[in-house]
């Protein structure tokens, strides 16, 4: 029974750090994501800002 409960204990704690490790790596792509698509972003309206001031001389 000791043992049993042991092996339960062990699987548990894999099962937890390999969550913990899921949870992570999805968190950081995530916010990998996010700061892409921000970057993306400002890129474009800096392009566009640059376009105007190219346009305008």
């Amino acid at each position: 029974a000791a043992e049993s409960s042991y092996e339960a204990a062990v699987t548990t704690a894999v099962a937890a750090m390999i969550y913990k490790a899921a949870a992570t790596t999805a968190a950081a792509a995530m916010i990998y994501e996010a700061i892409t698509a921000a970057e993306s972003r400002y890129t474009r309206a800096e392009l566009r800002h640059f376009r105007m001031a190219r346009s305008e001389c």
